[in-house]
């Protein structure tokens, strides 16, 4: 071998070494960390080789990164759809699984569970809030399986329970209103008095209301809608809003159901055009008010 040919080796093998000396750093900060021995070898051929004792196991060395914590865990992980049970990222697979296949129906079934019981992250409190008008879709179709399998359902047996008793969400609600004094404003016929609001969806026409005072005042009316008798300046009581609880309904009587309904009230307040009352909202089906 010539001078210029072994010199050119020995700078090769200088380098190797270099190299070998900056890896074996890096895999001994590594290694260390974790209390794991290791050895490094370059061969004739200047690959290079990393031996690790066989004194752990893979799932011990797992155990260990995985206490470490760190995104490059969690990131190696969910490139093998591997998930930590905190990682947000988890809850957007399981939306997205496959169904249809056996282990995640499975999967499903068993989430399924846990919010019937109550348990893990739907227990109470907090279940359903949040939810909003699509869980209505579910309760459809609840009902339609009842009907078509003719099987029973706990779940709507206890709701339809509970709106004929008039107990828990189905319990008759009562909202503050300002009732207004409508001139010339048609008044209904016999014991049926009608009582104008803006509109909303929770206020529709035809549905009945229950209008009654502090002191004693109480009338039953039908509703109508009629922005030519009642100036509603656009605002709409929506079903939120009355749940709510947060705003003052404006509603208006014609001459006679004003009466009736501040007899108790005094002269003052018939005079005055305007009161203040609660009023409750029902089914146009629920009461009935006779005309005669």
């Amino acid at each position: 071998m010539s001078k210029k040919q072994t010199a050119k080796s020995s700078w090769i093998h200088a380098v190797a070494y270099v190299a070998v000396a900056g890896i074996s750093a890096l895999l001994a900060y590594g290694l260390a960390d974790m209390n794991k021995s290791f050895r490094i070898e370059l061969d004739k051929d200047g690959k290079i080789a990393v031996a690790v004792s066989a004194d752990e196991t893979f799932a011990k060395l797992l155990e260990k990164a995985l206490t470490a914590g760190g995104p490059e865990v969690d990131a190696v992980l969910a490139g093998k759809k591997y998930y930590s049970l905190t990682n947000v990222k988890l809850v957007d697979e399981l939306e997205n699984l496959d169904f249809s296949d056996a282990k995640a129906a499975e999967i499903a079934k068993r989430l399924r569970r846990m919010l019937w019981d109550l348990r893990g992250p739907f227990k109470l409190p907090g279940t359903l809030r949040g939810a909003d008008q699509r869980m209505t879709g579910a309760l459809e179709d609840l009902d339609k399986a009842v009907e078509d399998s003719k099987r029973s359902s706990a779940l709507l047996a206890e709701l339809w329970k509970r709106m004929l008793d008039q107990e828990g969400i189905f319990r008759v609600r009562f909202f503050k209103a300002t009732v207004t004094l409508v001139r010339h404003a048609p008044n209904g016929g016999g014991k049926t008095a009608i009582v104008y609001v803006c509109p909303g969806s929770a206020l529709a026409t035809g549905r009945i209301m229950q209008l009654y005072t502090d002191r004693g005042g109480n009338i039953f009316a039908e509703v109508r809608q009629n922005n030519a008798v009642l100036d509603c300046d656009g605002s709409t009581p929506t079903a939120e809003s009355l749940l709510a609880e947060g705003s003052i309904t404006r509603l208006g009587l014609g001459e006679e159901a004003f009466k009736q309904l501040v007899a108790s009230e005094g002269a003052t307040v018939a005079a005055n055009g305007t009161v203040d009352a609660k009023f409750a909202i029902y089914p146009k089906n629920q009461i009935a008010l006779s005309s005669e």
